[in-house]
């Protein structure tokens, strides 16, 4: 289940979310530990719950796991 992904930490978010199968690319893995939650919503303590965050203006940040989805199916897809 992915809401057992969550951290205290984005690269213990990013290594939850690979443990628990959902990321499955190291290149996904290399990219979400290059670009820390914490940087884009406006409750910096709940940046790492693996849930939508709100973004300052009102905006959403989805969950890791949909950021996920469309990565890892893009680089399944340029190996072929």
């Amino acid at each position: 289940m992915a809401w057992s992904c969550t951290g205290k930490t984005n690269s213990q978010l990013v290594s939850n979310l690979k443990t628990n199968g959902i990321i499955r690319s190291e290149r996904v893995v290399k990219a979400m530990n290059a670009v820390d939650r914490a940087n884009y919503v406006s409750r910096k303590g709940e940046a790492y719950l693996d849930s939508p965050q709100f973004r300052i203006l009102a905006v959403t940040l989805l969950t890791p796991v949909v950021e996920i989805l469309h990565p890892t199916d893009l680089s399944d897809t340029e190996q072929q």
